[in-house]
């Protein structure tokens, strides 16, 4: 049996009636994670450009580009661009509570794009938002798909720019997709790390408690204490830097969600340094969610679902050797724990994820596991994938 994704909007497979609801209306933006800060300063051309890119797909009837997509490192100030270029078109519906899946299951569905379309005002223009897309993600909102979207909404997106260059950079049927998407359907806005001098001068004046020498992200979040904090971790700190490359791993598989707290103990190390037991768990994510002095959160923070824990996307990058950093290498048992552990419906992410990283062998196992999802979405992309 099908569920009602987020927004009310019923997907193929749901049989059991519910109350509709509108999407959500933009006099109130998503609730931002503490990564996603939102600040009242002047952040530079960069929101100029987000503005303009979703003015210009809004006022336009047949959308040339029916995705505004802007792409940057981590603690760039990629959401908050996205935030700024909402805000400055107030009239907007904002359907903030979709997924990527959700549209795809939407156009896969007649009856779900009716449902969509009486929902909608045709008196005002109308925004998906989605923040943070993973790689899978974006092989989902296939050409067709946007195409079918495009007639009744306008999707403003962001990923992090390292995904958006190794799919690029793929030259196999499995990334097709997405390199259609990304060269001839996105209107692509990058967002830069390094803020420009004047800015940076311009809130070193308005914030001189804050250190502006790279990005805005970092000086707000302090994104360099959190990754020093997990880099110097000793032994003391051994239990908390093991959960943290466990829901980091888990990141850089291609799950974006939130983890869950069985998730992450299965995601642990086998052995029997692991902290397992509930105690040790327990102290080893206190420190890990400890907003130390400098940072406005802990390395770990609370998931948009209850109950879950996702990891600074900027310390996660780290351990993919961002900004020079040492890759830390998922290793095969990982692999295997995450497949193994993850509903079949997000092995797909897993699969996409392994493939851009080289290890076809993994994405395959991955692949087949989303095959058999019950979600007829991810089951044909996956099944796709495997021949």
């Amino acid at each position: 049996m099908g569920a009602i994704v987020p927004g009310g909007l019923s997907l193929p497979c749901q049989v059991r009636p519910r109350r509709r609801r509108r999407p959500a209306i933009l006099g109130r933006p998503p609730d931002p994670q503490p990564e996603e800060f939102i600040v009242t300063e002047s952040a530079g051309r960069r929101f100029d450009d987000a503005t303009e890119a979703l003015r210009h797909g809004l006022r336009t009837g047949e959308r040339q580009y029916p995705f505004v997509l802007l792409d940057g490192a981590p603690l760039s100030g990629v959401t908050r661009s996205m935030y700024e270029a909402v805000r400055r078109h107030p009239d907007a519906l904002l359907i903030h509570t979709w997924t990527a899946l959700d549209v795809a299951a939407a156009v896969n569905s007649p009856a779900a794009l009716t449902d969509f379309d009486e929902r909608l005002d045709p008196t005002q223009p109308s925004l998906i938002w989605l923040d943070d897309l993973s790689p899978a993600d974006l092989l989902l909102l296939t050409p067709g798909v946007l195409d079918a979207v495009s007639h009744r909404a306008l999707i403003i997106a962001s990923i992090n720019t390292s995904w958006v260059d190794r799919i690029l950079a793929d030259r196999s049927p499995v990334t097709a997709n997405g390199r259609v998407v990304l060269l001839e359907y996105a209107a692509r806005v990058t967002v830069s790390f390094e803020l420009e001098h004047h800015v940076r001068k311009q809130l070193s004046a308005q914030r001189p408690d804050l250190d502006f020498s790279t990005s805005v992200g970092e000086a707000f979040v302090g994104g360099n204490v959190l990754l020093q904090r997990y880099k110097s971790a000793g032994a003391a700190a051994a239990d908390g830097r093991m959960l943290v490359e466990a829901a980091s791993d888990a990141r850089r598989a291609g799950l974006h969600r939130g983890v869950r707290e069985t998730e992450l103990k299965n995601l642990l190390p086998r052995s029997s340094v692991a902290p397992r037991g509930q105690r040790r768990f327990a102290s080893a994510l206190e420190w890990a969610t400890l907003a130390p002095a400098g940072a406005s959160s802990g390395i770990l923070f609370s998931g948009k679902e209850k109950d879950t824990w996702q990891v600074m996307s900027y310390v996660a990058a780290a351990d993919d050797g961002s900004r020079g950093n040492p890759t830390r290498p998922i290793y095969d048992q990982t692999w295997d724990a995450i497949i193994t552990t993850v509903p079949a419906a997000d092995a797909l992410q897993v699969g996409v994820s392994a493939h851009l990283r080289g290890r076809a062998d993994v994405a395959e196992k991955a692949f087949r596991r989303a095959a058999g999802a019950d979600h007829p979405v991810v089951a044909a992309r996956a099944a796709a994938f495997l021949t």
